[in-house]
């Protein structure tokens, strides 16, 4: 079965990476907080990371569908490269590729990413793409989700208008934005955590945690942890999707999903 890679939530970098300039501690609520103010993205042409991607179904109810979910949990292995710059629409971008393998094979996409002063942004993607994935679902049906299709992936070229914020300049705890994702109707609020240590393929790292509450998906959450090597990490979890199926497309149970993203390698000369 292969995995939809579409344009949504979280989710989640092609992979994307940023370096650290220098990080304080501000004690003001009497914690400890690390605040990185020199968050830098490393857009370096040819910058490449390697990850792999798994996917869990449970509280799967009723129990009659059990059997729909054997061959889980689904792994996937990619890698992402940056390409090259290029023009859209008159917008300046830069071209990340993203290559994804399971056992069924290979799939390819493509996303156009914005870096100023003051944020970081996806323009366009082509083919979906792994920086905002939700699960095997449809576009437009964000709490359906049928685990049976054999999806194909859309080389369309999709627009974000306005450009979907990934990281807001400077990366300090605490701070919110807000993100309309109206393709699927969607306010997506993200928000600097704070920093936590946490240890993948490529180490160990102390990382920024951004939440992300998408109002279309209630109950579920979304998190990523930055560092200045780039996206390290994303734990997505959706409550209660509903279960479809092609004869049953209202729905035959429903079922938790977590899917699981960590980086074993990245190579920033």
């Amino acid at each position: 079965m292969k995995k939809l890679i579409f344009l949504t939530l979280v989710l989640t970098l092609t992979v994307i990476l940023f370096s650290c300039k220098s990080d304080t501690v501000t004690n003001s609520t009497g914690i400890n907080t690390l605040d990185t103010l020199g968050f830098t993205f490393p857009f370096q042409i040819g910058n490449s990371w390697t990850y792999t991607e798994k996917e869990y179904a449970s509280d799967i109810h009723p129990d009659s569908i059990l059997h729909y979910f054997s061959n889980y949990p689904l792994t996937w292995n990619g890698t992402v490269t940056i390409l090259y710059d290029t023009v859209i629409n008159n917008i300046q971008t830069r071209c990340f590729l993203e290559v994804t393998a399971d056992e069924h094979g290979t799939s390819q996409s493509r996303s156009y990413i914005i870096n100023n002063d003051t944020a970081l942004m996806i323009y366009a993607v082509r083919g979906g793409n792994n920086l905002m994935r939700p699960p095997n679902d449809l576009p437009g049906n964000r709490k359906k989700f049928n685990p049976f299709l054999d999806y194909s992936i859309d080389d369309a070229i999709y627009y974000f208008n306005p450009p979907y914020i990934y990281l807001k300049y400077p990366v300090v705890t605490g701070k919110t934005w807000v993100n309309l994702y109206g393709i699927f109707s969607d306010t997506v609020t993200k928000k600097y955590e704070g920093y936590e240590l946490i240890n993948v393929g490529a180490g160990s790292f102390k990382c920024m945690k951004v939440s992300a509450e998408h109002y279309i998906l209630g109950g579920s959450s979304f998190y990523d942890y930055y560092c200045r090597f780039g996206l390290l990490k994303r734990h997505q979890f959706y409550n209660d999707m509903v279960v479809t199926t092609e004869w049953y497309p209202e729905g035959i149970g429903t079922a938790d999903l977590t899917n699981d993203y960590t980086v074993n390698s990245f190579n920033i000369p």
